[in-house]
Order: C-alpha cells, then sequence, then structure tokens
C-alpha cells in the first residue's frame, strides 16, 4: 500500500475511534464509561509491552544468526545504504589530535 491509502486509512480509523468512545460516554455515563477506558487502556498497555518484548527477542535471534554468517576474520564487508552526500569516510583505529613529532633528538 501506498502512503497516501496508509494516511486516509488512519485517519478513518481515528475517526471511528473518537466518535465510538463519545458515543460510549454518552450512553453508560462518564463515570462508567471512565472506568471502561481505564480497563481498556491497561489491557492495551499489556499488549503493547508482549509486543515489545517479542520485537526485542526476535531481533536478538536475528543478531545471533547474522553472527553465524558475518565474515571470517581479515576480511572487511562495509555498506553505506541511502543517499550520501559529502565525504564518506571509512577507517579503522582512528586517533584524533596533533600528531606525534617525527623521531627527531629534542632539545632540552
Amino acid at each position: 500500500m501506498s502512503r497516501r491509502v496508509l494516511g486516509w486509512c488512519g485517519l478513518i480509523v481515528g475517526v471511528i475511534a473518537i466518535v465510538a468512545v463519545a458515543a460510549l460516554f454518552v450512553i453508560v455515563g462518564l463515570d462508567r464509561a471512565d472506568k471502561i477506558a481505564s480497563s481498556l487502556g491497561a489491557l492495551i498497555g499489556l499488549a503493547g509491552l508482549g509486543v515489545a518484548v517479542f520485537g526485542l527477542i526476535s531481533s536478538r535471534r536475528e543478531d545471533r544468526d547474522d553472527d553465524a554468517q558475518r565474515a571470517t576474520p581479515g576480511s572487511v564487508h562495509n555498506t553505506i545504504g541511502g543517499p550520501v552526500s559529502g565525504t564518506a569516510i571509512q577507517a579503522k583505529n582512528v586517533h584524533l589530535g596533533a600528531l606525534p613529532p617525527p623521531n627527531e633528538e629534542r632539545e632540552s
């Protein structure tokens, strides 16, 4: 689906949710609607926590699988994804700061 279709679907679902909550307030009264909304909020929060834990566990499994498929020691595989503008520098053991003086005898 395109982003435009997903955006419209999200907007429609949001409007339906607002209308449903307003109808709930009118039909059952504000006090009971508050209790129902609190219970639903707690259940949705627990479901979100479960989804987050599932995502964490599945990403760790993928990392473990990737470790087994990595290149052998001494080989290098560099990838830059997406648009890169300007200079892209890839280096190992870079030390920032002033260069050490050349190996000449120093006067004390």
